[in-house]
């Protein structure tokens, strides 16, 4: 098995809503980056309403072009039990590979980090014990 793990960064644009996904959306009668500015408004004060930005905006923003932007803003959920962890597909592949069988992957996550910690206390262990063997 080969001891060096090497990755591939993902793309530039990875994360970015795919050109199909942009072509669905209604089209908003304010600008892309008023609909930007209006979903940073809204993600820093949640209370204000669509009309309340609205007017924030200016330049003819309405309330219903305001509401359709915030329609696609991403919100985190409170409730999760879990969270999503991009990898590269080397790090899945690796992750397939060291799966024990009917063991889930998160569960094989969890063991390689375990175990990688294990590690990581021994090395640092004998790092210690190797520095106060050259003191005396």
């Amino acid at each position: 098995m080969e001891t060096e793990f090497r990755g591939t960064p993902p793309d530039p644009d990875c994360g970015a809503a795919s050109p199909h996904t942009e072509w669905l959306r209604p089209r908003l009668g304010i600008t892309p980056e008023q609909a930007e500015a209006a979903r940073k408004i809204k993600k820093r004060t949640p209370d204000m309403t669509a009309g309340e930005i609205a007017a924030l905006l200016g330049d003819g923003a309405t309330e219903a072009d305001v509401k359709l932007a915030l329609a696609t803003i991403r919100t985190r959920n409170p409730r999760r039990s879990r969270a999503t962890l991009n990898a590269t597909l080397q790090a899945g592949a690796l992750v397939e590979h060291e799966a024990r069988p009917g063991e889930p992957r998160w569960a094989t996550v969890d063991r390689l980090l375990g175990e990688l910690m294990q590690l990581r206390a021994v090395v640092a262990g004998l790092s210690m014990g190797s520095h106060a063997a050259e003191r005396r």
